[in-house]
């Protein structure tokens, strides 16, 4: 075999079209995939040894949002904050040099960059700020950090119908569920504290059950322990 090459071993790579998972082994050539077989290497061939590692199929895709930009600049910037405190703090200095403001919008953080690194809740925002709305998007702009006020004024509460894709439930002791349109079981999360770990446990879970096509035999998620996903078969 050529010495430029790099051969990848043990990996699992799952069929977006049926879900199925299957064995393969890679061959790279000059950093480029220049084959792809669904048999373990030739007895002698030297590999990399994946331990069943999953390989998942993507792309990267830059671009940029100009008006996003121009706009920010007249916003809270959380970029450069360490700690949920951290924000909140550089929040109310913005909101002293802007008292006119009916609402204060900003953004940039980033909790993997905050100690702990986990996702706040509104407590803390609410309590600092309880009468003026704030809402602070994330880094990625797939999540926002809204206070109660900004919540109330929204009109969102118990009785408000889920977005396309799925449905959120509160329930009187504020612990959370989520039922997914795809599938038939319910995501027990119960209260938001350790997000980070239940949601990880959740995609090992899932990228299991799925490599098995196992999914559609649960109707229920519990991910309501720090260690263990307990599944209820339906």
């Amino acid at each position: 075999m050529e010495t430029n090459i790099k051969v990848y071993s043990n990996l699992n790579f799952v069929n977006n079209n049926n879900g199925e998972a299957k064995q393969i082994t890679i061959y790279v050539k000059n950093g480029i995939i220049d084959e792809i077989s669904y048999a373990p290497p030739e007895k002698g061939v030297e590999f990399i040894d994946c331990n069943n590692a999953f390989l998942i199929p993507g792309f990267v895709d830059g671009h940029g949002h100009m008006t996003h930009l121009g706009k920010n600049r007249f916003e809270v910037d959380l970029s450069s904050c360490k700690s949920e405190e951290d924000a909140i703090d550089k929040i109310d200095q913005f909101y002293k040099q802007n008292k006119s403001l009916k609402c204060i919008l900003g953004g940039g953080w980033n909790q993997e960059n905050w100690e702990p690194k986990s996702l706040p809740n509104n407590k803390k925002l609410s309590l600092k700020f309880p009468d003026i709305p704030v809402i602070m998007t994330r880094v990625d702009a797939h999540a926002v950090w809204v206070n109660k006020k900004g919540i109330e004024l929204a009109g969102i509460d118990t009785n408000t119908i889920s977005p396309d894709g799925g449905e959120i439930l509160i329930d009187n002791n504020s612990n959370f569920s989520i039922k997914l349109r795809d599938y038939r079981f319910k995501i027990l999360i119960g209260q938001l504290n350790n997000l980070d770990l239940k949601i990880k446990n959740f995609k090992a879970f899932y990228i299991n059950a799925s490599a098995n096509q196992i999914l559609n035999k649960y109707s229920v998620i519990n991910l309501q322990f720090d260690n263990q996903v307990v599944c209820v078969k339906i």
